[in-house]
């Protein structure tokens, strides 16, 4: 399938329980201008079926009806059997479903045959499509040199700006537009050539400028992001009034369909400064989901409030110079270190990983956990907050496919360091001499 998609397949299978798919798919300006087959259908047999879920799909061929050929269709063939070999639940939806229209690229096999599959090219699209409209443009030679795209917010998700100048320099001179609602633009009538495309809007920093070249009624796709050049800056302190260095500050932003936010260390004098902020309403806070072995401090936002329905909001614009914004923490809770040591049946240490959660809150959705960390090989330590029992868990990772060594074990509340010794099973001794020998 690999050979038979080139371009459009790049599938990485990582080193763990599940898989994944890094995908590279051209945009439709590199589409046009080299897919070997390039079409219009309709779906009437085979594919999704009406109502399914795309990204889940699993069949094996989609049977298309023609209804307007660009490139790779000869004039008298009216239907396309497509081979297609989609991964349910990753990678790409299926663009295939009876009743349903799609605008077909594809590279045909070394048998000639067409197969799509995991991070298609191909996309649903009705007769109003912006990206069919292009293509009826390109193949009718109507369509003039365009440049097109969108501005987004560094760090927001790919939220488009609205109003941001994009201003293009080349073989046509200097032209600019104006994004709209959604962040999108587009310059068009454009000479073929080289282009420097820019954003500017007032309180805001472009990334970097984009370097485009556009073929004659062609097309080429410059996404562009900016950043706020606001900040936030402030200092923690604790209950004596010190400052307090390596804790985490965090914003959080309350308006809006996502809360967005960032956070950031104290440094050695307990100063924070937050920049690049997406204008809005947000809570400044130290320990938002309560005291942790990072930071031993109950929840306390600015302005001295624990509650977030209570706390003061703070209004960001794109070029806010925001100081003072100080937050007072309580007393700190005491710490102690949990150490595991991990073994197989013979005694020789085996490489593992462990997990320390809050056995209060074990119970809850996303539970209060602490990252463990490897000293060496078979030894292992947890930080964690001395008033309260922890869940500690061994995992050791026999394949990608199994974990049969697991140890777990309560370590109750208290003052003093903790050892554990954790010993896996002769099961999973033997499965991993089973694979080393394999290896």
């Amino acid at each position: 399938m690999v050979s038979g998609m080139r371009w459009l397949f790049w599938l990485l299978i990582l080193p763990a329980t599940l898989p994944g798919c890094e995908c590279y798919i051209p945009d439709i300006c590199t589409r046009v201008e080299t897919t070997p087959v390039i079409f219009w259908g309709e779906t009437i047999a085979g594919g999704l079926a009406p109502g399914d879920e795309s990204w889940w799909g699993k069949e094996d061929y989609a049977r298309l009806r023609v209804l307007e050929r660009f490139r790779g269709i000869p004039e008298d063939q009216d239907e396309v059997e497509i081979s297609l070999m989609f991964l349910g639940g990753m990678c790409s939806a299926t663009p295939y479903r009876r009743g349903d229209r799609t605008l077909v690229f594809l590279w045909p096999g070394e048998d000639g045959n067409l197969r799509d599959g995991a991070c298609t090219a191909s996309r649903f699209a009705k007769g109003d499509s912006e990206d069919l409209a292009f293509v009826r443009r390109y193949f009718a030679g109507t369509s003039a040199a365009t440049i097109y795209g969108q501005v987004t917010v560094h760090e927001s998700w790919g939220a488009g700006l609205e109003g941001v100048r994009v201003v293009t320099r080349g073989p046509s001179g200097r032209s600019f537009t104006h994004t709209d609602n959604e962040g999108r633009y587009r310059i068009e009538g454009l000479l073929p050539g080289s282009y420097s495309v820019w954003p500017h809007k007032r309180g805001w920093a472009p990334e970097r400028p984009a370097i485009l070249t556009v073929k004659e009624h062609g097309c080429a796709i410059g996404d562009l992001q900016i950043r706020a050049t606001n900040s936030i800056r402030g200092a923690v302190f604790d209950e004596d009034s010190q400052t307090v260095q390596g804790i985490r500050v965090s914003l959080y932003r309350r308006d809006g369909p996502k809360a967005w936010g960032k956070s950031v260390a104290t440094n050695l004098w307990g100063e924070f400064s937050l920049e690049n902020i997406h204008p809005g309403s947000y809570d400044l806070v130290v320990s938002p989901r309560g005291a942790t072995a990072t930071s031993p401090y109950d929840t306390a936002y600015f302005g001295g409030e624990e509650e977030r329905e209570t706390a003061a909001l703070i209004e960001v614009q794109a070029d806010s110079r925001l100081t003072g914004y100080n937050i007072e923490v309580g007393p700190r809770y005491a710490t102690r270190q949990i150490t595991a040591l991990i073994s197989w049946p013979d005694g020789k240490p085996a490489r593992s990983w462990i997990g320390c959660t809050d056995a209060t809150d074990a119970a809850t959705r996303f539970p209060r956990s602490e990252a463990g960390d490897e000293v060496a090989v078979g030894r292992y330590r947890c930080t964690v907050l001395a008033d309260r029992p922890y869940l500690i868990e061994a995992f050791g990772v026999l394949s990608a496919e199994d974990s049969l060594a697991v140890r777990r074990a309560i370590v109750p509340s208290g003052a003093n360091d903790v050892r554990l010794d954790f010993v896996f099973s002769e099961a999973a001794y033997e499965q991993y001499l089973e694979e080393q020998a394999h290896r």
